[in-house]
């Protein structure tokens, strides 16, 4: 990460009434990427070509998402800034290969101790806020599910550590995959997560019926891990000869060792 330090005051000189300043900020996974894109930024900015590029680049995005809405100018401007915020936590349209760590609910705005869920990843990500990205640009989606499969071997020890099989994604995700709640029982019982994190792998294939993020990106193996998992979870009851899902947190987190949640069931299957 390299920025430039934003100074505690600016002053405008006399007999100026406004004034603009501009200030970069690069992020990547490696320092070689992020010191190519801060010179890159410097270059554009003193050239008068920073401002013009953003424009075009988002000229570009708004071209593959365009949305109407009659009748209702508030709605619009609403649907498009929701959009404008999801879009600029995402990779770039055209570099969705290198590393992402998925959205958090806040998007980008991580704030300080405890607050803004400390960019953590939640359902939000595959049950919220997929859909509408997945709609118009399925290669940025595509790195929405990479980022899940990334956290593969993270989702495996979250199992384990449970004593089930296949694969737990956490409640609260990072970069490793393993659960980094603070409360253990959101991890615990809220495992509905499961679900939705297939759930938008299932929602890839409706819309693109492109396989080979099952056959070459992982995607098959976190399901059958999904799966191997609820297996291992479910409890047989001779009684009524069904299989049960016990002790749950619904989306609802005011409910505690709910059996059967019709959500957490619904998702499973």
């Amino acid at each position: 990460l390299i920025w430039m330090p934003v100074p505690s005051s600016l002053t405008l000189p006399p007999g100026q009434s406004q004034g603009r300043w501009g200030f970069l900020v690069a992020a990547a996974d490696c320092s070689e990427t992020a010191e190519g894109a801060f010179d890159k930024g410097l270059s554009q900015m003193a050239a008068g070509n920073l401002r013009p590029s953003h424009n075009k680049a988002w000229a570009e995005l708004w071209l593959q998402s365009s949305v109407e809405v009659l009748g209702s100018e508030r709605l619009s401007r609403a649907l498009i800034g929701c959009m404008f915020y999801l879009l600029s936590a995402l990779p770039s349209i055209h570099h969705t290969s290198g590393s992402f760590g998925g959205i958090s609910p806040g998007g980008l705005s991580n704030g300080g101790d405890g607050q803004d869920y400390w960019g953590h990843v939640f359902w939000d990500q595959d049950i919220w806020m997929y859909p509408g990205i997945a709609l118009f640009y399925p290669e940025l989606a595509r790195a929405l599910l990479k980022y899940r499969v990334g956290t593969i071997e993270g989702a495996k020890y979250n199992a384990q550590k449970q004593g089930h099989k296949g694969l737990k994604f956490p409640w609260e995700s990072a970069v490793s995959g393993r659960e980094v709640c603070p409360d253990d029982v959101y991890g615990q019982q809220e495992i509905h997560i499961n679900g939705d994190v297939a759930l938008a792998f299932q929602n890839y294939l409706y819309l693109t019926q492109d396989l080979s993020v099952f056959r070459e990106a992982g995607g098959a193996q976190l399901v059958y891990g999904v799966a191997d998992y609820w297996v291992s979870r479910v409890k047989w009851n001779p009684e009524d000869q069904k299989y049960h899902l016990l002790g749950v947190m619904p989306p609802d987190e005011f409910y505690r060792n709910v059996n059967n949640s019709v959500y957490t069931n619904v998702v499973a299957k």
